[in-house]
């Protein structure tokens, strides 16, 4: 196995699953777990989502170059300042300001089932999957009856 979890003293070191279920505000606190620093540990983040437009999906885009806890603190910005700014503008000016030293992490996305090859990930990695918004409308709609 690959290297061993820091993660908070709330979550085991081993490798976990975690599911988060609700009605709404699920992304939300995924975001702010993923981006909490010393919550979470991973060195790769691979998304698995139907809807990747989402802004939070565009901020966590930018761990690959910013620290966890500059990602929460631009978010909160973009989130005051939402009809003003555009998310790509936002992250770029903020990125073109950091250290270049700053070790990033490794972000994949993946759009469809066919696109997870579990083969590709790199096992000497703290590899962190997420998968979101993945049941598919009808099964939605029969769970809400």
């Amino acid at each position: 196995m690959g290297k061993k979890f820091k993660h908070s003293e709330i979550f085991p070191t081993n490798p976990m699953l975690m599911c988060i279920c609700g009605s709404s505000r699920k992304t939300h606190l995924t975001f702010n777990m993923l981006t909490t620093p010393n919550l979470l540990d991973f060195d790769s983040l691979y998304i698995y989502t139907t809807t990747p437009e989402q802004s939070y999906y565009q901020f966590l885009k930018a761990l690959e170059y910013l620290p966890k806890k500059d990602v929460q603190d631009i978010f909160q910005y973009y989130e005051e300042h939402e009809e003003e700014v555009e998310i790509k503008d936002i992250i770029e000016n903020f990125i073109k300001a950091k250290n270049s030293s700053f070790n990033p992490t490794d972000i994949k996305d993946f759009l469809t089932k066919n696109d997870l090859d579990l083969s590709k990930i790199d096992s000497n990695r703290k590899n962190l999957i997420l998968f979101d918004d993945c049941v598919e409308q009808t099964n939605q709609a029969v769970q809400q009856e």
